[in-house]
C-alpha cells in the first residue's frame, strides 16, 4: 500500500534523512511527517518567509 505523506519546511527536501532536526522539537530528532498538506504548508512557513509542504510516497 502506497501512503502520501507531507512535510513542511523553509526548504525543498527531496531525499528525507534522519538526524537533522532540532533536539528541542517536541518530539527530539527526526523528520516529522503528516498525513494532512495544510499542516505542513502551516509547518512550512513563519512571519518572515514562505515555506514548503515536500510530498512523499511511501510503500507501508
Amino acid at each position: 500500500m502506497i501512503r502520501r505523506i507531507y512535510h513542511g519546511s523553509k526548504d525543498v527536501i527531496e531525499k528525507p534523512k534522519f538526524g537533522y532536526g532540532k533536539r528541542y522539537n517536541d518530539y527530539g530528532l527526526g523528520f516529522y511527517c503528516t498525513d494532512s498538506i495544510e499542516m505542513a504548508k502551516e509547518w512550512g512557513v513563519s512571519l518572515d518567509r514562505d515555506g514548503f509542504a515536500n510530498i512523499y510516497d511511501v510503500e507501508m
